[in-house]
């Protein structure tokens, strides 16, 4: 099983190389959002882009983990219009394997993502103060939540269709401006801020500012004083979602 899903994998990788646009895009995206969300509204609500940015590039991390979702949708879909996955289900290679390698070379996309955005964000005035060990269980818990987002992407593709797919690039969205992404929940209205404090992303969020010794939000809500908690608890729900749902949606493929 291990070494068809590595096969998999590599399939996706070479796949990279011969049409790199979603590699570049995997890169250029999240410099966009830095630079639109950093450069252009950091002074107008911090005072000064640094100010903003510190806070703000953990949140612009957990987006470009989520994000994955879209990604991962689209290609499940367009393998399963082109036959692709019903040629590969027709091998002598082990099922699962198949879904596995979608969800590792998505995390391979996902990190190399996040890799840019914390190159560029150090290069722009992000400095985390947080040891080696506490940087580290950051991008856990941002993997982690990418390991939620890609088996829930899979699933719901699988399930969905191509008008899933497309939705889901407006759907997105909702989710990452009624959070803590970009500003405190504490500064919204009551209701909204409710909301966006027990948002999901809002969790991976904080917890990634606590853990990378950046500067948190003053939201005193449930969530956001046990930040790592909440993001632990959130991804392993999505999990334990997810995972079902996609077995059941790949097991109902058409031979």
């Amino acid at each position: 099983m291990i070494s068809d899903t590595l096969v998999m994998t590599r399939r996706t990788m070479m796949y990279w190389r011969t049409n790199p646009m979603q590699l570049i895009m995997a890169a250029a995206f999240p410099l966009l959002m830095l630079l639109m969300m950093g450069g252009m509204f950091g002074g107008a609500i911090a005072g000064d882009v640094v100010t903003y940015l510190n806070p703000l590039l953990p949140g612009l991390l957990t987006m470009t983990t989520f994000f994955g979702l879209s990604t991962t949708m689209y290609i499940v879909v367009n393998d399963a219009e082109k036959g692709v996955t019903d040629r590969f289900r027709s091998l002598p290679i082990n099922a699962s394997s198949i879904i596995g390698g979608r969800v590792l070379a998505d995390l391979l996309l996902i990190t190399i993502s996040l890799v840019v955005m914390s190159v560029v964000g150090v290069l722009f005035g992000w400095r985390p103060g947080a040891p080696w060990w506490s940087m580290l269980a950051a991008y856990g818990l941002l993997l982690l939540l990418g390991l939620a987002v890609t088996w829930l992407g899979i699933g719901i593709a699988l399930r969905g269709g191509e008008g899933v797919v497309q939705a889901s690039y407006v759907l997105v969205w909702p989710f990452v401006f009624v959070s803590s992404i970009f500003v405190d929940p504490a500064t919204m209205p009551a209701w909204l801020g409710a909301i966006a404090a027990w948002n999901p992303l809002s969790a991976t969020a904080n917890a990634v500012r606590v853990l990378t010794g950046s500067p948190v939000w003053s939201d005193a809500s449930l969530p956001a004083t046990h930040p790592v908690l909440f993001s632990v608890a959130w991804s392993l729900l999505i999990l334990a979602i997810a995972v079902p749902l996609t077995a059941r949606a790949y097991r109902g493929l058409s031979r």
